[in-house]
């Protein structure tokens, strides 16, 4: 249990999207937080959803408002800057500006600008960021918190995203002007080199792995004391010893087949790729084709952003089952129980292969030891590069992981049917890799991540470093 102290002190967590639910109210973190006996305030956007606030609601934790507020013209020229200032060194942002350049005049400014920029060392653009960061504070002040600042007079604040002008980054720029201690959890594998330099930079970050705290010092400039490596909260049900069911009960579940091999398709969300459906249809043919080696079956898991519409009509099609999991709650994402997290869980182990263009659930299906094959071609229709899932396999983070050589890439139907039956003949193909890649991403899987960051949130609440507000300025 973490220590108590005798001086309360007040931690604000926000919470902008459903997994940042995931990652930090249903994992150990808040546990960790609600046992030190200080008080937490929970910002949401979720705020006055009941059924959010009878399950995290409680003595000492408070639900507060987190708004959904637009940027105004001023916010959006330094979030630009921003921008501007890490694309050169991401290969991601390059290629997400390329697609968006072949649909709008502005995107080809842009893309314009990106080149000039390059000519500028990435000090140099570090450096316009901190300038940035001042004039936004002197020039584009926000009053939406002060009140809730003022009521609670908060000793830590908590962000779990603010990357491209998510709810919490109103939050950040508070706290900045009003000079409170600020930490980042990253939320995710991909934030650091596919997002913009983080703004009002908070004084501390937790990220996922060494890979992480990798791409935080050479690209976005922090010293490496700042930096707290804790493993992934949410795959600490891989670690602790939580019971799953077996296979044929879990395929029983689903109405499958348990003598059949299962292939688990993950898809991205539509902004991502609108034509997916194309992808999962050319799946479920295969399938129904036999043209694997073994007889399969398809799970269609829909991705948290996905909109069932796009795939209602290739239900029913034979031996393919789509799942749509987690729930609607007004969150951009849909919010994952710990029923469903479970189930998550569940799906990797029980899967023989899991197949998808561009997602985290690479690692989950590798925590599992379960082979992965990436598609990177369109299906029956081939798109341009900057519209094709090819791209994804070139995004910094991916790369990563493609270079470590656990995972397969099909660029044609013959090279995903071969991919997928190499794996079904020999499961174990690759997997000293896997398990690299799985030390490289997860750090651990000691199922300690969620409490590793509950306690790294508790040393900078009570022992507060001295350069926590060394870039600060004050409210007025």
């Amino acid at each position: 249990m973490a220590e108590r102290r005798d001086s309360l002190k007040t931690l604000f967590l926000a919470v902008p999207f459903a997994i940042s639910v995931r990652d930090n109210l249903r994992t150990d973190v808040l546990t960790t937080l609600k046992e030190s006996g200080h008080r937490i305030v929970i910002l949401s956007p979720t705020w006055q959803d009941p059924e959010f606030r009878e399950e995290f609601s409680g003595p000492n934790v408070f639900i507060e408002p987190l708004w959904q507020l637009q940027p105004t013209c001023r916010e959006r020229f330094f979030n630009l800057v921003r921008f501007l200032a890490i694309a050169p060194s991401s290969n991601t942002q390059k290629i997400k500006l390329k697609k968006r350049s072949r649909e709008s005049a502005a995107a080809r400014l842009l893309d314009l600008a990106v080149r000039v920029a390059e000519s500028l060392p990435l000090t140099r653009r570090r450096k316009m960021v901190k300038w940035a960061d001042r004039l936004e504070a002197l020039l584009a002040k926000r009053h939406e918190y002060d009140a809730l600042f003022a009521r609670y007079n908060p000793d830590l604040v908590v962000l779990t995203r603010v990357f491209d002008w998510s709810a919490d980054t109103v939050l950040l720029k508070a706290a900045h002007l009003w000079k409170i201690p600020t930490v980042l959890c990253v939320a995710s594998w991909d934030n650091l080199t596919g997002k913009s330099l983080i703004p009002f930079r908070p004084g501390g970050l937790i990220v996922w792995n060494e890979v992480s705290k990798d791409e935080a010092v050479s690209l976005h400039g922090y010293p490496p004391e700042r930096i707290f490596v804790s493993g992934i909260a949410h795959f600490d049900l891989y670690g602790n010893g939580t019971q799953f069911i077996s296979r044929q009960e879990f395929l029983e579940k689903l109405g499958m087949n348990p003598r059949k091999k299962l292939l688990t398709y993950t898809t991205g969300s539509r902004p991502a790729i609108p034509h997916e459906n194309e992808i999962v249809e050319m799946l479920i043919d295969l399938v129904n084709e036999e043209a694997f080696s073994r007889p399969c079956q398809l799970l269609v898991r829909l991705h948290p952003q996905a909109v069932w519409e796009d795939y209602a009509h290739l239900q029913n099609r034979g031996n393919t089952v789509f799942e749509v999991p987690g729930k609607a709650r007004g969150f951009r994402d849909r919010d994952f129980s710990h029923a469903d997290l479970k189930h998550l869980i569940e799906t990797m182990k029980h899967s023989d292969v899991v197949i998808n263009a561009t997602s985290t659930i690479t690692l989950d299906a590798f925590t599992c030891d379960t082979p992965v094959v990436l598609v990177v071609f369109d299906g029956p229709r081939p798109r341009e590069f900057y519209s094709s899932v090819r791209r994804f396999a070139h995004y910094d983070h991916l790369r990563k992981v493609i270079s470590r050589g656990g995972v397969r890439l099909a660029g044609s139907v013959p090279e995903l049917i071969a991919g997928v039956n190499a794996y079904l003949e020999d499961p174990a193909r690759e997997r000293e890799q896997r398990l690299a890649t799985v030390r490289d991403f997860c750090h651990r899987l000691d199922g300690q991540s969620g409490r590793r960051i509950g306690n790294r949130l508790l040393d900078h609440l009570n022992h507060p470093p001295e350069w926590h507000n060394s870039e600060t300025s004050s409210p007025s």
